[in-house]
């Protein structure tokens, strides 16, 4: 652990109402290794329980009765920030939910543990200044259909790496809530246009006008990146800012699915 880095944990609490997570922060790769940072979240007692394990045993407990969570059984987000006297963590991504000063060396912390009543979706580390790549898919067989392992989509990115594998077909990328469809991206070959639409119990109009070219042919790379803002949805491709396809349902942070459709080959995937 350094001065600079975040570790970034995503999951979903257990449907338990005396449920609790903990983030552990450890000095070795044994469940018995000292613990330089224990957070605690509880639902039973509704406060967040912050300490230290050192070599004595655990050390002074501090309390926060800020408890950002919401009931068992939905999605959360821990960060914590590695300051040089402290760390800064959030929950849920709210503003600095607590701050806790080092008991125990930086040097000494090499492992990340997550336990008690709750599924993970992804733990990541990532460094102050650079975008953090939250996951990685390679080379997944479609069409492709995966959970957000966010709690919200907004300030995220999804980059698609493939190639076409029909030159009279299509594919499509669609970003869902259920059976809703927030945004439907839809490049066509056979019409050589990128169709947008948005599927609320029906198909609305579609947008299909751009002033870009088509860049997507049989067997040729690509690469389309998909970012989430509070507006909608802003695409690059091939590294060129192509167009924005502004939000018509939400609020977005209900959007839970990404699912990949269609003649294409997915060479990877890289969520952001």
């Amino acid at each position: 652990m350094f001065v600079g880095k975040t570790i970034y944990v995503y999951g979903e609490s257990h449907k338990d109402d005396k449920g609790r997570i903990a983030v552990n922060l450890l000095c070795g790769p044994d469940e018995d290794d000292q613990i330089a940072l224990h957070v605690n979240p509880r639902f039973d007692q509704k406060t967040v329980v912050i300490n230290t394990r050192d070599s004595q045993g655990w050390g002074k407990e501090e309390r926060d009765k800020k408890f950002s969570l919401k009931k068992p059984g939905k999605p959360f987000a821990i960060w914590i920030v590695c300051l040089k006297e402290h760390f800064e963590i959030f929950i849920n991504r709210n503003e600095v939910f607590a701050t806790y000063k080092h008991r125990i060396p930086l040097k000494l912390i090499t492992h990340v543990q997550v336990e008690q009543n709750c599924d993970i979706k992804l733990i990541c580390s990532g460094i102050e200044g650079q975008n953090v790549p939250v996951g990685v898919l390679d080379g997944h067989a479609v069409p492709l259909d995966i959970d957000v392992p966010f709690f919200n989509i907004r300030s995220h990115s999804f980059t698609i790496y493939g190639k076409p594998t029909n030159s009279d077909s299509r594919f499509d990328v669609n970003l869902r809530q259920g059976d809703k469809i927030h945004f439907h991206y839809s490049p066509r070959l056979n019409e050589r246009e990128i169709v947008r639409n948005t599927l609320d119990k029906k198909w609305e109009t579609e947008e299909r006008d751009l002033d870009f070219p088509f860049l997507f042919a049989k067997d040729v790379p690509f690469t389309v990146k998909i970012i989430v803002e509070k507006h909608g949805f802003d695409v690059d491709i091939n590294g060129i800012a192509a167009f924005t396809y502004n939000k018509r349902i939400g609020p977005l942070k209900d959007i839970r699915n990404i699912s990949v459709n269609g003649d294409v080959e997915l060479i990877k995937m890289v969520i952001s």
